[in-house]
């Protein structure tokens, strides 16, 4: 897709789905059709957004490179046949391509702060159209999600050096991305919140030769907490049990509770389904009352 196109589908965009892709946030209430009917137009111009930015950072990589050779390549010829001809020529295509390069530079950074992380796309559109089976059709789901980095200076929780000049140093972040609550077709409240624990870590070495060398990488955990009240005039204690899961009576209600930690190697999305598997396993530990 062109920028062209892409800046034609922004327009389209309505001024909530303007301030989510600003902002990458979203707070309220939302029938589960009206959330996907929100989310569809956003994953479409998201999806177009990552197409266009490795267009982009292809065409820059082409530009870069083609200038350097061109630049050495010309110094090589102007040698052997002593003249500076070919050094001109070459310099002023060189030139050409590296304004091609800085400008494909400029526009992929330019998209790149209307990019959405990946969890509006593999978790928050996909949850909504599974919702849309499970709930009464004008139920509403009370949702807050925060999209941003969890590298924002609001998610920062501490530093800490262990060696001055060689080691390791961690930075460590906290983004609660995810609150919310449903209601099932069966009356059963859903209450769910998410929190992703993620650090920096730079870890520098001196080499062999002497030289240091540092290299950082990152690392998510993720901590999901569900809590599930079911009426108990429709269900009982089923007796299953597992380990990340609780269940108790509560007055007229069964309150069952769950936990779910997902660790990756850099920045990842919670998988739905695994979120979908937690909240299965809690109805098990339900029994129908017929």
């Amino acid at each position: 897709m062109s920028s062209k196109k892409l800046e034609t589908l922004a327009a389209t965009l309505s001024p909530t789905q303007q301030k989510v892709l600003a902002q990458k946030k979203l707070e309220g209430s939302y029938t589960p059709s009206k959330l996907i009917k929100l989310m569809k137009k956003l994953v479409r111009y998201d999806q177009q957004n990552d197409s266009l930015r490795a267009a982009l950072k292809k065409r820059q990589l082409f530009c870069f490179i083609g200038g350097f050779l061109l630049f050495f390549v010309s110094i090589f010829v102007s040698a052997i046949l002593e003249s500076f001809a070919p050094l001109t020529i070459a310099l002023s295509m060189a030139a050409v391509f590296f304004l091609f390069g800085a400008r494909a530079y400029s526009k992929s950074n330019r998209l790149k702060q209307k990019d959405l992380s990946n969890d509006w796309r593999e978790f928050v559109f996909p949850f909504a159209s599974l919702m849309k089976e499970e709930v009464l059709p004008q139920s509403k789901m009370n949702l807050s999600i925060d999209g941003r980095s969890p590298f924002e200076k609001v998610f920062f929780v501490e530093k800490v050096k262990k060696e001055k000049y060689i080691g390791r140093s961690y930075e460590h972040y906290r983004q609660p991305w995810l609150r919310g609550n449903l209601t099932f077709a069966d009356h059963t409240r859903l209450f769910f919140e998410s929190d992703k624990y993620v650090s920096k870590i730079k870890i520098t070495k001196r080499g062999r030769s002497g030289k240091i060398k540092t290299k950082q990488k990152e690392k998510m955990k993720e901590v999901t907490l569900l809590k599930m009240v079911a009426p108990k005039n429709n269900y009982s204690l089923s007796g299953k049990q597992w380990s990340h899961i609780s269940a108790q009576e509560a007055g007229d209600t069964i309150v069952i509770k769950g936990k779910f930690k997902y660790k990756a190697q850099g920045i990842r999305s919670l998988p739905i389904n695994d979120f979908l598997n937690i909240i299965h396993q809690m109805y098990a530990t339900l029994k129908p009352i017929t």
